[in-house]
């Protein structure tokens, strides 16, 4: 179902399914179940993206405080990664 979002685009919730209790992918067809593992990879490397910023955005600080080309590589490499 499709609903107006409050800046007026059109929006669509997709299910998951996580944690699927009552077994309800039993039925999906293979291709439903590699588009429903593809939207969890998705959340997941979005989650692990933000930790890659987190974490060399506090070693480009460290970096830059002990003025370390270790560490502001480090950082570039990580924002790469991030990427």
């Amino acid at each position: 179902q499709t609903y107006l979002s409050p800046v007026e685009t059109h929006c669509m919730n997709i299910n998951y399914f996580i944690p699927d209790e009552e077994n309800l992918t039993r039925g999906f067809s293979d291709d439903a179940m590699t588009r429903l593992h593809m939207g969890r990879s998705v959340i997941a490397l979005f989650i692990v993206g933000f930790v890659a910023i987190f974490t060399a955005f506090w070693t480009g600080v460290v970096g830059c405080w002990k003025r370390s080309p270790g560490n502001i590589t480090a950082t570039a490499i990580l924002m790469l990664l991030a990427c």
